[in-house]
């Protein structure tokens, strides 16, 4: 790899998931690169994706709808807005699939060359059906992992250690990743297989409640 032309990070609400902002939006830095946050919508179904969790303990679930999407939307951009200050080159995209599918569907498509995730202990849950381990050393490219002890602690995987020299980790600073040997609780099975739904908004729209379901020429998009 010559360049990082693109850093992808999957958010997360917790203190891991601000230490990997930090981290990845260092690194975007350092290489004037772009920084695309997706922000995956929790479902208790691998499948069917119009059905969501509404509250982080994902006690309760609710339907996915045109003002819930804005909702979600006006909340990532809220969040990470301070930290993010006036970086010109980030992306937001709420996605409604699973992890694992829509983070490596994008490294697929070239939308970023390292992957970084807030890294909430051994045999933590993404998804709601595999370790945040097994995705990471399963992954194609590069995966850096933030935590989970504090902002200066790293995990990557195989990928990432051919490459440390481009990710500004001190040497003494990272670990491989190890894959967990406990299995992620299993998700339910929906009814019917529904294709996962992607949506990117303009923040005037948002502000506004009207929701654009289109592309937009200068935002984080798929193709």
């Amino acid at each position: 790899m010559k360049t990082i032309k693109g850093i992808g990070l999957c958010s997360l609400y917790c203190n891991q998931g601000d230490w990997a902002l930090d981290y990845a939006l260092s690194l975007a830095r350092r290489n004037e690169s772009a920084l695309n946050i997706y922000h995956i919508l929790d479902s208790p179904y691998i499948f069917q994706r119009d059905t969501v969790y509404a509250d982080p303990e994902t006690k309760e679930t609710t339907q996915v709808t045109p003002e819930l999407l804005a909702a979600k939307d006006k909340e990532l951009r809220a969040r990470y807005a301070e930290r993010l200050g006036s970086y010109p080159g980030v992306g937001f995209r709420l996605c409604e699939g699973s992890h694992e599918w829509e983070l490596k569907k994008g490294y697929r498509r070239g939308e970023f060359d390292v992957l970084v995730i807030g890294y909430q202990g051994k045999g933590a849950v993404i998804g709601g059906a595999t370790t945040i381990e097994k995705l990471a050393s399963g992954f194609h490219g590069p995966v850096v992992l933030v935590g989970p002890d504090n902002a200066h602690s790293f995990h990557v995987n195989k990928k990432a250690e051919e490459i440390l020299y481009r990710l500004n980790i001190p040497k003494d600073r990272w670990r491989p990743i190890e894959e967990s040997s406990g299995e992620a609780r299993p998700a339910q099975l929906a009814p019917r297989p529904v294709r996962p739904a992607r949506h990117d908004f303009d923040a005037k729209e948002v502000a506004k409640g009207v929701v654009a379901q289109k592309w937009l020429p200068n935002r984080f998009r798929f193709g």
